[in-house]
Formats: structure tokens, C-alpha cells, sequence
């Protein structure tokens, strides 16, 4: 069968499939293997300044337009769908480019985080809301149907109200801690507000690792950051008054506990039916489902999934306020000494 839509990568770095290889079956982890296995759509063109991983990728993946700047894509080519995977910094000049062009996108795929400016990000907002492109955000967890399904239990109220949290990232606060928050952001009802925050060891060029305290309706969700440069983790621990869930395993696990009472009449708590849920198996291929019906005008109204720019800036917000209070207490823990 004929693809319906056309696709394009700017950026061929990790994420885009630089180190992946084409297959028919198993995790899809990238960009490239997404489009690959995905029947609604066919891979036309790469963008990369740098030559070899543009051929690189281009070779492997069989793209036939390879292109060294984002000008002579756009002058050249259509494309229905562009996956935006650059470098961060690079994400609000191209994204700006890109929505302005002649023949823009239909959708915009954006890895994250979107920018890293709130002006930029309301910009963004702006020229979405004005022109021909929906502008969708890679939070993987998101797309994904057993976080979705986890969701709707935590909310249906079966676990009972949050009593704590207890979370673990890696990598930077805006790098790995984006993830987290905006997966609670899914999960948990309302809307977290920072009661505590301080810069930690680690963290990676410009982005600082954070320890800090989020309350969620009055309940307290810790977060602490690792150093990565011992190893990786990245997981989360949410205890109710009638469960517990665990996010294992870079959240590729979901473990569901929940209260019994054992015959010395002691609470206790036992695995859910089906505990633990597999999560994560095909992140991508969720993505381009998503994407593939937005472009088919299936898609429900709203956003309930929180894919969207508008979803996505509530929680860079909350990210922003967190490091710019970390690094005010540091400059007043500073001024002091």
C-alpha cells in the first residue's frame, strides 16, 4: 500500500536514528524506525549540517533527499509531517523557520524540550495558533497507552487521594526531570506548586540536576536527582491511601498495588490483577499514531493526551520557576558567605 503521508527529520542525531537499524518488528525507539515501520508514512528527506551523519542516516534508512541546511529543505521540498530533532538550542529558530515557511507541515514533531525561553515558547504558541501547523511535543509517556490506562485509574479515585511521591531522574532538570513532571502532570489531578528547591551535584552543560518538593493538593511529591556519571535512574514511587504505584525501570514497568487486609487483620498491600504493566514497548510508533490521526482529522477535540503546545507550556513553566528559584537561593546562599 501507497503511504499516506510524507516525512521529513531535521536533526540526525540519536533520537532521529543515527545508531538504529531498520526492522520490521521490535522496540521503536527512534524517529527513523518509527516512519520505517509505520505504514501511514514514508521517510522523504534529512536535514544535518554535518555531512557524514546526514549520509550516515540517509544511506541507512534509505531516505532519498538528504539536505545540509533547513533553508534549501524547505525551498525544496513538502512534506506532510516534520520531526524537529536538533539540538535544544536550536529548537525555536528552526521551529520559527519552519512554521513560516511557504509550504509548511501539516504537523510539527518536536523532541524537548520545545525551547528554552518562555518567550520563545509563547511565540511558538502564537505562530501556531495564526498559521497552517499543529505543533505536537515527544513526551513519550504521553502517547503511551498504559500510562494513558494508569491515568484514568489514579483519577477514577480506586487508589484513594495521594498521600506521597518519592521520584529519582537523572541528566539535568530540564533534560530528564521535563519527563517526570509532565508524566505526573498526566497522572495526578491538579496542579503542583514547588515548595522547595536547591541545585545538586551532576547535571550536564547548562543544566543544572535539582532536588526539590512538589505538592500535589497538599501532598508531597520529593524529587531527587542522581548523579549520572555514576550510572542512570530514573523512577517514582506514589503512595495513596488505598495503593501504591511504581514507575520501574525508566517507567518501562508500572507496578499496581493495592490494600488487603491478611488474617491477623493487618493492611497490607498485594499486586493488582495483571501487576506489573508493561509500558513503553513502542513509544514512538504510539507518537506517529497520534500524528497519522491528526492528519486524517480524527483526532478528539482538545488535547486530552496534554501532546500539545498549550499542555507542554504549563509544565516548562513549572521547570523555568524551578530553576530560577534553585539558582536564586544559590546566589543568595552566595551573597551571605
Amino acid at each position: 500500500m501507497k503511504p499516506d503521508w510524507t516525512a521529513a527529520l531535521v536533526g540526525c542525531g540519536r533520537i532521529a536514528g543515527l545508531l538504529d537499524e531498520p526492522r520490521s518488528r521490535g522496540p521503536v525507539q527512534t524517529h527513523a524506525q518509527a516512519y520505517h515501520q509505520h505504514p501511514a508514512f514514508k521517510l522523504t528527506a534529512v536535514v544535518d549540517p554535518k555531512a557524514s551523519r546526514r549520509e550516515a542516516l540517509g544511506k541507512r534508512w534509505r531516505v532519498p533527499g538528504r539536505f545540509a541546511s533547513l533553508n534549501a529543505f524547505l525551498e525544496k521540498e513538502r512534506v506532510d509531517v516534520i520531526s524537529l530533532c536538533s539540538p535544544s538550542e536550536l529548537h525555536f529558530d528552526q521551529a520559527k523557520q519552519i512554521l513560516l515557511a511557504q509550504n509548511p507541515p501539516r504537523v510539527l514533531f518536536m523532541e524537548k524540550p520545545v525551547c528554552l525561553d518562555e518567550a520563545d515558547l509563547d511565540r511558538l504558541l502564537d505562530l501556531e495558533r495564526t498559521g497552517r501547523t499543529r505543533i505536537l511535543v515527544h513526551h513519550p509517556r504521553r502517547f503511551d497507552p498504559a500510562y494513558q490506562k494508569l491515568a484514568r485509574r489514579i483519577r477514577s479515585g480506586v487508589l484513594g487521594p495521594l498521600v506521597e511521591g518519592i521520584s529519582t531522574t537523572y541528566g539535568g532538570w530540564m533534560n530528564s526531570g521535563v519527563h517526570l513532571v509532565h508524566t505526573l502532570r498526566l497522572l495526578l489531578p491538579g496542579e503542583p506548586k514547588i515548595a522547595n528547591v536547591s541545585t545538586a551535584p551532576g547535571g550536564r552543560a547548562g543544566d543544572d540536576n535539582l532536588h526539590l518538593t512538589l505538592r500535589w493538593e497538599g501532598a508531597p511529591v520529593s524529587f531527587r536527582t542522581f548523579d549520572e556519571r555514576l550510572y542512570q535512574m530514573f523512577e517514582c514511587d506514589l503512595r495513596f491511601q488505598r495503593g501504591r504505584v511504581q514507575l520501574l525501570n525508566f517507567g518501562q514497568a508500572i507496578a499496581v498495588w493495592e490494600t488487603a487486609v491478611n488474617d491477623w487483620g493487618e493492611r497490607i498491600l498485594v499486586p493488582a490483577e495483571g501487576s506489573p504493566f508493561q509500558a513503553l514497548q513502542r513509544p514512538l510508533a504510539h507518537a506517529l499514531d497520534r500524528i497519522d490521526a491528526c492528519l486524517a482529522g480524527k483526532t478528539p477535540q482538545g488535547d486530552p493526551e496534554g501532546v500539545g503546545l498549550t499542555a507542554v507550556r504549563e509544565t516548562m513553566r513549572l521547570m523555568w520557576r524551578a530553576r530560577a528559584l534553585a539558582s536564586a537561593k544559590e546566589l543568595s546562599h552566595a551573597a551571605r558567605s
